[in-house]
């Protein structure tokens, strides 16, 4: 491969190459699947060989998520190593990264979910079919008490919550992405906490500016509606991700749009605070941590949330 690369320009013998390790990856054998995403990995890291890896993304994405289901642990294991090269090559990140969409991130140049999409036309309806799929196994293996089961959610969930969200004011095709965003909610109330919290960074890039303040009213007023009769796992999994869609849009909204985010907001921090001693402690941690953000961080609401936060303790006290 590497001979053809330095004395062709065509990539004839790398297309039939590519080919054969897809068709052995998914082959019924566990020892020629490792073998095959082990080669894969290795085509795919060799930029000489590989220039752009857009052509073969798709097809390996779907391989490779497929074989996250898989019983042989080496296999799960080959596959895992092979999926962090590729999502590093095809959203061209010098590092996946852990962290929830910045505003540094969200201004660096980054693959929006928009532009995935129309990059990999086959990846929407295989990655809806994949999270309904996890989300009816994590189920089940809650309901049975099942200490572990094999999906490709976490890969999912890491894959999407590495993009940034769309730079329109409205994405044209909105509603093509419409149907992730209840799948993903509905993981994000997950029992199992890292669930919760992938799926709060996931949804980020699902949202964009002209939806986001909406978007976060309706998240939190439900505790309003509800008398703050909601289960601890939801309360966390609806912190999560009002936590991480602020960090990705709060710093570039107006000052009042500031206020109306954090008004529906602080009847929640200030029940939390309240009641802190039949509060579990996570949900109280994480309370903590954004109010501490909003109240130092620069730009961060620093100059209204003190007041805002003292007045909904003031009332919530009288």
């Amino acid at each position: 491969l590497r001979a053809e690369a330095s004395v062709t320009r065509g990539n004839k013998l790398l297309n039939f190459a590519v080919g054969q390790l897809l068709a052995l990856g998914e082959s019924p054998s566990g020892s020629h699947q490792v073998h095959a995403l082990n080669t894969l990995r290795e085509v795919l890291r060799d930029k000489f060989i590989l220039t752009d890896v857009s052509n073969i993304a798709q097809d390996v994405f779907i391989l490779l998520l497929k074989r996250y289901t898989a019983l042989d642990w080496s296999v799960r294991n080959s596959a895992t190593m092979t999926f962090s090269v590729l999502i590093a090559r095809a959203l061209r990140l010098s590092n996946p990264s852990k962290e929830p969409v910045t505003e540094a991130k969200k201004s660096s140049k980054g693959m929006t979910i928009t532009n995935f999409f129309n990059k990999m036309d086959k990846m929407r309806d295989f990655l809806l079919g994949q999270i309904q799929g996890s989300i009816a196994a994590l189920s089940s293996a809650e309901e049975n008490l099942e200490t572990s089961t094999h999906t490709s959610v976490y890969a999912i969930l890491v894959l999407l919550s590495n993009m940034i969200p769309s730079r329109l004011e409205t994405p044209k095709d909105k509603q093509s992405l419409g149907p992730f965003i209840p799948l993903l909610q509905k993981l994000a109330y997950s029992k199992q906490w890292k669930v919760r919290e992938m799926a709060g960074k996931a949804l980020v890039p699902f949202v964009c500016r002209s939806d986001f303040l909406p978007f976060v009213c309706e998240l939190m007023s439900i505790f309003v509606k509800s008398g703050f009769r909601v289960p601890a796992n939801e309360i966390h999994g609806r912190l999560l991700q009002y936590q991480f869609l602020m960090g990705a849009h709060f710093r570039s909204l107006e000052v009042s749009e500031k206020k109306e985010a954090l008004q529906h907001l602080f009847p929640l921090l200030s029940h939390i605070a309240l009641n802190a001693a039949a509060t579990p402690a996570p949900i109280s941690l994480l309370t903590m941590q954004i109010i501490f953000s909003f109240l130092v961080e620069p730009n961060n609401g620093q100059e209204i949330a003190p007041e805002l936060f003292t007045k909904t303790l003031e009332l919530s006290e009288i």
